[in-house]
């Protein structure tokens, strides 16, 4: 039983082995690596932390001062978490927006204006690498918003 159960799976291990890893690299979208994706500006710091760090606050910063609260949200008292998802490409440009998370109303939509525009920035994102090549990173943000933003 065990010998069978072995051969089964030296067999997929094999035949995982045997595929074409070209296909697979185009394929694959990360979500966490060493060398994650920064936000324009945070990557000449020297740390993982730091330039993590730097993102968030500066992506933060720019999301909340860009933001403008739908009126019909406001008149609704419609607020809360609101989670997007946008993909960072080779060159660190945003494609692929999605609205994870929605309260209803044009919140979401909102955001993902906002995110949207970083494709505007004179300098782009820092690709995220994996073993020193760029590759494409999901970025996954939940924002909490409220009326009293603006």
């Amino acid at each position: 039983m065990k010998t069978a159960l072995l051969s089964i799976c030296l067999l997929f291990s094999i035949n995982a082995f045997a595929q074409d890893t070209t296909e697979i690299e185009e394929s694959i979208t990360f979500t966490v690596v060493p060398d994650m994706p920064c936000f324009p500006g945070c990557d000449t710091l020297k740390t993982f932390d730091e330039r993590k760090q730097c993102t968030e606050r500066d992506l933060l910063k720019y999301l909340y001062q860009n933001i403008k609260y739908p009126t019909f949200d406001k008149e609704n008292n419609i607020d809360g978490l609101v989670v997007l998802s946008f993909l960072i490409n080779t060159e660190g440009k945003i494609e692929d927006v999605q609205i994870i998370k929605d309260r209803g109303g044009q919140l979401a939509l909102e955001v993902k204006r906002v995110i949207l525009m970083m494709n505007d920035f004179p300098e782009p994102w820092t690709a995220g690498t994996f073993f020193g090549k760029k590759i494409e990173m999901r970025y996954n943000l939940p924002i909490r918003i409220k009326p009293s933003m603006n």
